[in-house]
């Protein structure tokens, strides 16, 4: 039996990147408003079928991110830029993030506007 969640979120802000150089209010306030939206955004698509991931068992994260432009995004700023949705997914999901292992970051094309695609599984 295996549980799979895919979430799609849009591109995380530029102030949640590790390079960003703003005020820290603003950082935490767009970090508020990501992890909320990956909280509700996950609870909309398990709403019909809650998934159950066994305590303490890892669970295999598959990040698919598509850069909103054809500049160069380091994988591990992208990374760290999506904390607040893996958190927000967690919570959601009702399992302690560091549960989350392994992460794997894939690059994809670019995409209008830019997306990160989550793949959240267990399999058994």
């Amino acid at each position: 039996m295996s549980q799979i969640v895919v979430v799609v979120l849009p591109w995380p802000p530029a102030a949640l990147s590790p390079n960003a150089r703003g005020h820290w209010a603003v950082r935490y306030t767009a970090g508020q408003k990501a992890k909320h939206n990956a909280y509700w955004t996950t609870r909309e698509i398990t709403a019909r079928r809650k998934p159950k991931f066994r305590r303490g068992a890892e669970i295999p994260v598959y990040i698919v991110f598509q850069p909103p432009d054809s500049r160069r995004h380091d994988s591990d700023n992208v990374l760290a830029s999506c904390k607040a949705y893996l958190d927000g997914i967690a919570e959601s999901l009702n399992v302690d993030d560091l549960a989350f292992n392994p992460i794997t970051v894939f690059r994809a094309p670019p995409a209008k506007d830019g997306l990160i695609a989550f793949t959240i599984g267990e399999t058994k």
